[in-house]
């Protein structure tokens, strides 16, 4: 997840993409997400913070806290110009768009590479957002540099704690669980999953 070091984000080169509703990825400087996310809360603008319970025991005593699940990310639901307004407005100078290459065409034909901001699809959102609210310790997010194992074929869980959620099947840890790719960031892997939960369904278009 490699970020080039200008952090004055350009606009996107397409004025449509600019002014269409997505789902953005937003850096915030270290330990500034949720300060970010209340910000834009305020403006109504609709945010997504993935969080993780983690143990910790002290003198004998077992305590769970909530942290973010990918430290210092943020998505958020808007345009790009009315995200681009809010961040000015909030004063959010440690916030900025996750920016990923993209090909473009210049003038004499030539190919060159433009960092735009990163868009993830409504569907992928859709999934995440399921992943995150199961409570279950053993699920798992594994950023996209550090996956090493391929995924099988799309499948639907059509039982259990995971229900409804569609992905591809793979092992981990010697399981049988559910690998649900996010572009640009990693995949979310499910606990196990019994193979009797899980049906096969034809991939996603596109």
């Amino acid at each position: 997840m490699t970020q080039p070091a200008d952090t004055h984000t350009p606009p996107s080169p397409d004025a449509t993409a600019a002014e269409t509703l997505s789902w953005y990825l937003l850096r915030a400087s270290y330990g500034m997400e949720r300060k970010a996310k209340e910000a834009l809360d305020g403006k109504h603008i609709e945010t997504f913070l993935p969080t993780e319970k983690v143990k910790s025991e002290e003198g004998g005593k077992v305590t769970w806290r909530e942290q973010s699940l990918i430290p210092n990310l943020l998505f958020v639901r808007s345009t790009e110009k009315q995200l681009r307004k809010a961040i000015n407005d909030c004063k959010l100078k440690h916030l900025h768009f996750y920016l990923v290459p993209q090909k473009q065409k210049l003038g004499d034909l030539r190919m060159v590479d433009r960092y735009v901001p990163l868009v993830i699809p409504d569907e992928q959102m859709l999934e995440f957002r399921r992943w995150n609210g199961v409570d279950d310790t053993h699920k798992l997010f594994v950023p996209e540099a550090e996956l090493t194992l391929e995924l099988g074929e799309w499948v639907r869980v059509t039982d259990g704690k995971f229900a409804g959620l569609q992905g591809r099947v793979c092992r981990l840890k010697g399981q049988t669980r559910v690998g649900i790719s996010i572009d640009g960031l990693g995949t979310l892997f499910t606990a196990y999953i019994p193979k009797a939960f899980l049906e096969h369904i034809d991939p996603p278009l596109g």
